[in-house]
């Protein structure tokens, strides 16, 4: 990797000054073009990806997670070092409409709601 300027996030977190965003990926994109995203990315020198329960988008019930079930092919088929990535995700109260992004605020703090969503997302 090389090319894309890095920075300290926060002690022990060095992230890329770009960071890939997977909102497509599952819907606009399919697995072959994302992957082919992600390389470009990867050998670009971003090692800083984000993703969320919700992506894609538009948000719907069958597709909630693709693009995390894309990024995790991704790093397992690649054989990417899991520690050479710094993921960003959110978990999201209902994955159908946008409207629950607010409710999601008011109860996402609590462990006992985030805790299998966490779990799912590491899953993927």
């Amino acid at each position: 990797m090389s090319g894309v300027p890095l920075f300290n996030l926060a002690p022990n977190l060095t992230v890329s000054r770009l960071c890939l965003g997977s909102m497509s990926f599952g819907e606009q994109n399919t697995l072959a073009e994302s992957f082919q995203l992600l390389d470009q990315a990867f050998h670009a020198g971003i090692n800083f990806f984000d993703s969320a329960e919700m992506y894609p988008v538009p948000q719907r019930a069958h597709t909630c997670g693709r693009s995390e079930e894309c990024l995790g092919r991704w790093i397992s088929q690649r054989k990417i070092p899991r520690d050479s990535l710094v993921i960003a995700t959110k978990v999201l109260f209902f994955c159908l409409v946008a409207i629950y992004v607010a409710l999601s605020l008011l109860f996402s703090s609590s462990c006992s709601y985030c805790k299998p969503r966490l779990l799912d997302l590491l899953g993927r």
